[in-house]
């Protein structure tokens, strides 16, 4: 019998509940009771769709081992490029892989680990820190999980690590020696949940402020909701765009920009040629994470390169490991190191021309 693919999320959607009221109810959980109506009506659609007897199944029989990729999106480059390294290391030892995107919501993120636990998942691996670290390590005594996060992160969970710091301080020193002191950095959300970004930021001003402490760091950042990351495929080069051209309307003496990755560095550069600017002769740009955005011809920017596509590959074959039960219980904890890529798009500190037309 061939079964049709349908979502978890269209069964409670054509039942009318929530994805973990559909959950709990398909997969038997005890402890909770919904009424009898409910119970039936999400069972009958599970059955008519053929939801119960296709993914569910061959999840939790064992001969389909399914891994479960965690992440913000996809339209983000540096996540796009870890997943499907990930996806391409689980496929050679012939794993399965699901992509789950929470697009940044705490609720969606517990969700997706919950239906792990109730279809029978193998593994988890979140392309970035978890904001719910505690639950994490929690399932991580039922389920093995692996993480691509920051090195001053404190979780008890296995880690491919990025030094953050690092890279914002590689990025100071760069821009130091072509003799730029006054800099903006530009940025999506900066909240708590983003303490990778938080820490770009620390080292970048941290090391500036030692080398010369008459330097300076203004920050111009877009906290982003999970529904505005959702509706906005483009939305880190539009937020790059939009506060790039509200700093040099106000920040004349701004002679540097640091992005907080290279789709927002393309923001960057767009908003200073568009207003008559030079790159770098006017302005110098960097971005982070070196993905292919950053290599076209055209663009050249100076960024970080985070190795991603290793980062991916070895989260896997990590996470691998714990599967089969071939690693010790200690924690794992691996960081690659960071290199300065340096393009085009960064040169000595210039006088600004100040009479370039402002639309």
């Amino acid at each position: 019998m061939r079964y049709k693919q349908i979502t978890l999320s269209e069964v409670a959607k054509k039942a009318g509940v929530s994805t973990t009221t559909a959950s709990m109810i398909l997969s038997r959980r005890s402890g909770v009771s919904f009424s009898k109506e409910t119970v039936e009506r999400v069972e009958r659609i599970a059955r008519e769709t053929g939801y119960s007897a296709s993914r569910k199944h061959r999840m939790q029989t064992g001969t389909f081992p399914t891994v479960l990729i965690v992440c913000p999106n996809i339209s983000n480059h540096y996540y796009s490029r870890i997943v499907q390294a990930i996806q391409q290391e689980a496929d050679a030892n012939h794993y399965s892989t699901l992509v789950y995107t929470h697009y940044r919501d705490i609720a969606k993120e517990s969700e997706c680990v919950q239906m792990a636990l109730d279809f029978g998942i193998k593994g988890l691996l979140f392309a970035t820190m978890p904001n719910n670290v505690k639950l994490l390590e929690e399932i991580n005594e039922r389920i093995p999980v692996v993480v691509i996060g920051d090195r001053d992160n404190q979780a008890a969970l296995d880690t491919v690590e990025l030094n953050d710091y690092g890279a914002g301080a590689m990025l100071a020193e760069h821009l130091s020696s072509l003799g730029h002191r006054r800099i903006a950095f530009i940025s999506s959300s900066l909240g708590e949940q983003f303490a990778m970004r938080q820490r770009r930021l620390t080292g970048l001003r941290e090391t500036f402020s030692r080398k010369d402490p008459t330097s300076s760091v203004v920050v111009y950042s877009h906290t982003v909701t999970p529904r505005e990351e959702l509706a906005d495929i483009d939305l880190e080069y539009n937020i790059g765009y939009r506060l790039t051209t509200s700093c040099i309307q106000e920040k004349p003496d701004v002679t540097a920009f640091v992005a907080v990755n290279d789709s927002v560095a393309a923001g960057v550069m767009d908003a200073i040629l568009s207003r008559g600017f030079k790159i770098p002769e006017d302005y110098s740009v960097c971005g982070c994470d070196n993905t292919s955005t950053s290599r076209y011809k055209f663009a050249s920017i100076t960024t970080v390169e985070h190795q991603l596509e290793e980062k991916g590959r070895y989260a896997f074959h990590i996470l691998q490991k714990r599967m089969s039960g071939k690693t010790a219980d200690r924690i794992m904890r691996v960081e690659y190191p960071n290199r300065l890529m340096e393009r085009k798009s960064t040169g000595p500190v210039r006088k600004h021309a100040r009479n370039a037309p402002f639309s």
